[in-house]
């Protein structure tokens, strides 16, 4: 055989390798994801795959908490260097980056962040320390936790559901083409980057741009925790809607999720009959409408739950349960069973049903004075069908709390959607005792934490929109004994921090509206051991900040009103635990 032959036979040879690899074989795998058995593996479980990539879409709807930093916007200009001097500054108008991001600083401040970041954060990056800042970073803290938690879950979750169909596929295509694998089943991609995080830097660079600093301080977990934790200390606001949210600690959210045995409160689903479920951990009343951070008002809630649930208060007897209401129990084991029904009769796993789906056990119920639900409908049969649709929607929510008329029309529009003008029509059709539903949300409030009377009136009428005439009937026909009210805040008070006799005693009048002398004897009543309070203030103290023994017994003599001795007492307990640790270390 010829050379010639011989080279033409090898390209021969080369051009079919390059063809079979690169149309061939990329046709039979294409076939393969297009072929009927690999459709109907998919179709198997495609209710989890849809699951998995809502869950995915919270997640990532939650990495976009964070706001805070971009509520302001500085403007921007132009930057030039008109310097006559031959100055090394190659770089030095590139540099600039986003000012929300970026202080641009001497070396000393670059130092001084680094020993002090909380301090320097709010003073460089306008965070001004108030309530509503300390608002919205425990907000931040809540999603961010649950961003870390979901992400791990999710990944776990999708594995689950592969793992489940792997005897289904081709082994083959599972070892080398896996992600192809999970694009072709529907997945989408889950990100496991913390690139969400807020990394704010103090920068100095000299004028000839030869010298160099950096300090970036990254708002992690961890740091965001103790960060609000700073803030708090800084308010010194115990009662107010920031002051409550910021006792929510990561270790109280594990406390509340193994109190409730890791299962979630509305719908009854827990890790054990799903291993990789979302539980967040949900205010019963909602901080905006006056609820507190204690394990009393604490639940578990899946996500997806406590997604639908919104700032809804609902009655712990008429909580919506589906296992109350279906005694089939949701399918959740792998791999999912090929006869799983796909007629009308399939289980519905939107968690929990819209409360404008009434069950058949609420139908016929009947209020305590006897009246039905129908009764309570005006005569008029001219509602269009939204109208009517809001109707119920809103029967189902005065069943479940109490709602003042504009509370009820602001819940109809933007819970569920329907428009203003719907709403108001429906709401004016009930023929509802405004001033029963606010004696029904006074019960609810007062159950779970306590209030003064002025506290309560004002919380019916400024949180939840009653009439002030409204409010304080209900109030007052409740017959509250107002100094257990002051016992109850009181207990509330002192389980998250440390107060002396008369700085417990001025927070409950000055912040609550107690009287003094029910703030006096509920404080009394107690029993307090106000050496033990000096103590925990004083380790509030030094986790957040430095002091000498000496500053420490005046901070909490002069500061927070405790008496020389007891001041002295805690501050030398404290300066001693503390050292104990470091010594540990």
């Amino acid at each position: 055989m010829s050379t010639e032959s011989i080279i033409l036979s090898l390209i021969v040879f080369f051009l079919l390798i390059a063809f079979i690899r690169h149309v061939v074989y990329p046709l039979v795998i294409d076939s393969y994801f297009k072929g009927t058995k690999f459709l109907a593996v998919k179709a198997r479980v495609q209710q989890h795959i849809d699951e998995c990539n809502e869950l995915n879409e919270h997640i990532e709807h939650l990495k976009l908490s964070y706001t805070y930093a971009e509520a302001t916007d500085y403007g921007e200009g132009l930057l030039s260097d008109a310097s006559r001097y031959n100055m090394k500054r190659r770089t030095w108008a590139t540099e600039s980056s986003d000012n929300r991001w970026t202080h641009n600083c001497s070396a000393s401040i670059v130092k001084s962040a680094d020993n002090q970041p909380y301090k320097y954060l709010c003073k460089y990056f306008n965070i001004s320390p108030n309530k509503e800042t300390l608002e919205q970073f425990e907000e931040v803290l809540n999603n961010f936790s649950a961003v870390e938690q979901g992400k791990y879950l999710l990944e776990n979750e999708r594995e689950a559901i592969v793992s489940s169909i792997s005897t289904s596929l081709s082994p083959y295509i599972l070892r080398h083409y896996r992600d192809r694998v999970n694009t072709e089943l529907g997945f989408k991609k889950i990100s496991l980057s913390n690139l969400y995080f807020p990394v704010y830097t103090f920068r100095y660079a000299s004028a000839g741009g030869n010298s160099k600093s950096n300090f970036a301080l990254e708002l992690n977990l961890d740091r965001l925790e103790r960060f609000i934790g700073y803030l708090a200390n800084l308010l010194k606001v115990k009662n107010s809607v920031a002051g409550q949210r910021a006792l929510m600690t990561a270790k109280l959210r594990e406390e509340i999720k193994e109190r409730d045995s890791y299962a979630c409160k509305i719908c009854n689903l827990s890790t054990s009959d799903e291993a990789n479920l979302l539980l967040e951990i949900d205010h019963i009343i909602p901080l905006s409408k006056g609820g507190v951070t204690c394990e009393s008002n604490l639940q578990t809630l899946c996500w997806k739950c406590n997604r639908s649930k919104g700032s809804k208060i609902y009655s712990a007897d008429v909580i919506p349960n589906p296992a109350l209401t279906d005694s089939r129990k949701l399918d959740t084991t792998w791999p999912p069973k090929a006869s799983t029904p796909t007629d009308s009769g399939k289980l519905d796993m939107t968690r929990p049903p819209k409360a404008s789906t009434p069950t058949t056990g609420l139908q016929s119920s009947t209020f305590e004075d006897g009246r039905t639900r129908n009764a309570m409908t005006k005569q008029g049969t001219n509602l269009t069908r939204p109208q009517a649709n809001a109707l119920r929607s809103a029967k189902d929510y005065i069943e479940y709390s109490g709602y003042s008329r504009k509370g009820l029309i602001e819940q109809l529009h933007e819970c569920d959607d329907y428009v203003v003008s719907d709403a108001t029509v429906a709401v004016d059709s009930l023929n509802i005792d405004w001033k029963e539903q606010a004696v029904k949300s006074a019960k609810d409030y007062i159950e779970y934490s306590g209030y003064s009377r002025k506290g309560l009136i004002e919380q019916l009428h400024e949180c939840d929109d009653y009439v002030v005439s409204d409010a304080t009937v209900a109030v007052d026909s409740l017959n509250i004994d107002w100094k257990e009210q002051a016992v109850k805040s009181a207990k509330d008070y002192i389980e998250y921090s440390g107060y002396s006799r008369k700085g417990l005693i001025e927070q409950l009048h000055e912040c609550d509206d107690y009287v003094v002398s029910d703030a006096t004897v509920a404080v009394d009543s107690l029993n307090i051991d106000w050496k033990e309070q000096a103590v925990k203030s004083a380790k509030d103290y030094l986790e957040y900040s430095g002091y000498s023994c000496k500053g420490l017994i005046e901070q909490l003599h002069e500061c927070d009103d405790y008496s020389l001795s007891e001041a002295t007492y805690g501050a030398e307990q404290a300066c001693l635990f503390v050292a104990s640790l470091t010594s540990k270390n």
